[in-house]
């Protein structure tokens, strides 16, 4: 609705403007140059259109248990446009421990079951994907690479040596292929992660075809029969893409910590909040080029289970009601006056172009 309220508008002031510029031109006095300003100035009108257009066209999506919002982006906030519903028989449970991507216009959760979510004419639809290889019963690592739908470890039902079934973290992962319509193949092994890994739903970002994961927690058993152990906070970093026979350990994080964010943009990752035993305000900046990481100004209060999004050097976090913009060309934070109609804790965010 603001895409095309802002097209109207747009038109509006090029015929106006066109209309003006040509009466005034066939006044008596006359300019050699007329056409060539004439036609500058309609150039100059249509690439403002153009951008203006584009920047309307790009909504924040954030999903919850009850309903999807969209959000429009403007140059400096966000601003509510409309909820899509869930139908009762659609509502995600257990929302925080899911993991989700997006990938052109639908968004995928993934817990004991995947599903796409996608919009048709105000309406929210919900499709079931093929099940999953393992049970993920919560908290996998979940991304888009190569039009494949990603997913990694998690917290799932596994069997000790002796055959008794149990509950641990995984270290498996899993793909499907997005591009084949709604004839869904099945799932498909991939290379494993280096170790079993939990608590990862939002902590993995893509840069240029290769996936980083950074935190999260693992579970390590007393004896390999044995149901109980111990769990250790990670602030580990881990890279892959396609090709590669295993994943490649890079630089740590400073802190650990798990349900936290990790977004990308161009050459940085951002680790943000979280928790390690305590809730985290700390936000940290690794440079991909030089394989380092250093702090940037914290979030304005200490805060896990949120959900991130980024978009034109912008991060956007939702937290419980509230909306945060960090600014990463000044590295500071500011409170959007829009707000979440939906209680976030661990919901999904992403931008749809």
């Amino acid at each position: 609705m603001v895409h095309v309220f802002t097209s109207l508008v747009s038109s509006s002031l090029i015929v106006f403007v066109w209309i003006s510029v040509v009466k005034h031109f066939q006044r008596p006095r006359r300019y050699k140059n007329c056409p060539c300003i004439m036609v500058l100035l309609y150039v100059f009108l249509m690439v403002a259109v153009v951008h203006c257009n584009a920047q309307t066209n790009t909504s924040l999506v954030l999903m919850g248990t009850e309903s999807t919002q969209i959000f429009a982006i403007t140059a400096d906030d966000v601003v509510f446009v409309s909820s899509l519903p869930h139908s009762p028989e659609n509502q995600i449970r257990g929302c925080s421990m899911c993991g989700y991507a997006t990938h052109k216009a639908s968004m995928f959760t993934c817990q004991m079951a995947a599903y796409e979510l996608s919009s048709t004419q105000g309406k929210l639809n919900m499709d079931k994907l093929p099940r999953m290889n393992t049970n993920r019963r919560s908290g996998p690592l979940t991304f888009i690479l190569d039009d494949r739908l990603y997913e990694a470890g998690g917290y799932g039902l596994t069997k000790t040596s002796d055959g008794e079934s149990t509950y641990t973290s995984l270290n498996d992962v899993e793909s499907l292929s997005l591009t084949s319509g709604r004839k869904w193949k099945a799932w498909k092994a991939e290379v494993d992660l280096p170790f079993p890994i939990q608590n990862t739903e939002r902590s993995a970002a893509v840069v240029a075809g290769r996936v980083y994961q950074a935190g999260g927690t693992t579970f390590k058993r007393t004896s390999p029969n044995s149901s109980s152990g111990t769990y250790t906070m990670l602030n580990s970093l881990i890279s892959w893409q396609l090709g590669d026979l295993e994943w490649t350990m890079l630089e740590p994080m400073a802190v650990a910590r798990q349900d936290h964010c990790v977004v990308s943009t161009s050459n940085f990752l951002y680790a943000i909040g979280g928790s390690n035993g305590m809730t985290l305000s700390s936000v940290e900046k690794y440079d991909i080029e030089t394989n380092t990481w250093s702090a940037v100004k914290a979030l304005p209060r200490a805060m896990s289970y949120m959900a991130c999004a980024t978009y034109d050097n912008v991060i956007y976090v939702f937290h419980e009601n509230n909306i945060y913009m960090y600014d990463m060309t000044t590295d500071e934070w500011r409170t959007s006056e829009a707000k979440s109609l939906e209680r976030v804790r661990g919901a999904a965010a992403g931008i749809i172009m």
